[in-house]
């Protein structure tokens, strides 16, 4: 199956020839599944889909705003989207026991530019993957999984400080000015047990489970039982 939608706003543009307008946007996204049954045990599930959205403002040289602070002059464009694509796996082994994996990858990306010089330009991207083993019986189900995430962040900015509450004035030209231009990495894992108990002909159930996280990053472990 595919989709996509696609605004053409643009194509009215000669409409406000001649005016001040020029905020004209662009959106569009799009979605991509195939499906692939190899058995009656197994089975697949591919998938990709994502955004781009777009909107620019043109700040004239003589604008009112731009008289004020010349540094506004210029384009102010937003533009931001994500791309993502995973496959599902699902590996019937019995009438009991169901086996699940998933792998994906998702980028995202934000991007801002004011006037002559300012940029905000964020990147993050996200590998990761799931591995899942489902044991179903009359009176109980079994869950046990693990998850891993390993995510790359990008910075590539030129931007003012922002200011604080209260504060009385704000010039954008003699604002002082961040730059970065930076990565980080980060890799996180979790592992979790849930199992759900019947009883009562079914009436009644009871759902215990305990979900443990470790953030490379700044080496920490978290852990909490579930209910």
């Amino acid at each position: 199956a595919v989709a996509g939608r696609r605004s053409y706003f643009e194509l009215f543009s000669g409409v406000f020839a001649g005016s001040s307008l020029t905020v004209i946007p662009s959106l569009g996204d799009y979605q991509v599944k195939y499906t692939y049954d190899y058995s009656k045990q197994t089975h697949w599930d591919f998938q990709a889909f994502g955004s781009d959205d777009r909107l620019g403002l043109t700040i004239a040289p003589d604008s009112n705003l731009a008289k004020q602070d010349p540094a506004y002059a210029g384009v102010f464009e937003f533009h931001n989207g994500y791309d993502s694509q995973g496959v599902n796996f699902r590996r019937v082994a019995d009438d009991q026991n169901t086996l699940f994996a998933t792998a994906y990858h998702t980028n995202f990306f934000f991007d801002t530019h004011l006037g002559r010089d300012l940029h905000l330009d964020i990147n993050f991207e996200d590998f990761g993957g799931r591995l899942e083993w489902r044991h179903d019986s009359n009176d109980e189900n079994l869950l046990v999984g693990m998850e891993y995430d390993h995510t790359i962040t990008g910075n590539n900015s030129y931007f003012v400080e922002i200011p604080g509450e209260g504060t009385a004035s704000f010039d954008l030209t003699t604002a002082t000015k961040i730059s970065a231009n930076e990565s980080y990495l980060a890799d996180n894992v979790g592992g979790y047990v849930n199992e759900k108990f019947k009883w009562l002909d079914k009436k009644l159930e009871l759902s215990l489970g305990l979900r443990g996280d470790y953030l490379a990053y700044n080496t920490h472990f978290t852990w909490g039982p579930r209910i």
